[in-house]
C-alpha cells in the first residue's frame, strides 16, 4: 500500500521518529531507501491473531532489520524475542 506524506508524518510521529520495535532512531527522509542511514518502512501492524478477529490495522514505523525480521510473528512474540536477545547481549559483555 502506498502512503501519502501526511500519512507517513502521522505514522512516523507515533513514536517520535524511533522504530516501534527496537527503538532505533529513524530519518523521515530515508523512508523506503534501503542504503540510507535511518531507513524505515511502515509496518502495517497486522498481527495474524488480530487479523482473524477483524481488528483494524495499526501502522507503525519500523527500521528495516525489524521490518524484515518480524514477519509474520505477532508483536508480543517479536518483542519478547528482542528483549531476550538484548539481555543475552548485555549479560555476555560483563
Amino acid at each position: 500500500m502506498g502512503y501519502s506524506d501526511d500519512q507517513l508524518d502521522e505514522i512516523f510521529n507515533k513514536t517520535h521518529g524511533y522504530c516501534y520495535h527496537c527503538g532505533t532512531k529513524l530519518a523521515w527522509g530515508s523512508y523506503g531507501i534501503p542504503s540510507a542511514r535511518g531507513s524505515w518502512k511502515v509496518d502495517d501492524g497486522t498481527d495474524p491473531v488480530l487479523r482473524r478477529t477483524g481488528h483494524p490495522e495499526n501502522p507503525v514505523p519500523s527500521c528495516l532489520p525489524c521490518n524484515r525480521t518480524r514477519r509474520p510473528d505477532p508483536y508480543r512474540d517479536f518483542h519478547r524475542m528482542l528483549e531476550l536477545s538484548r539481555r543475552s547481549y548485555f549479560t555476555s559483555r560483563t
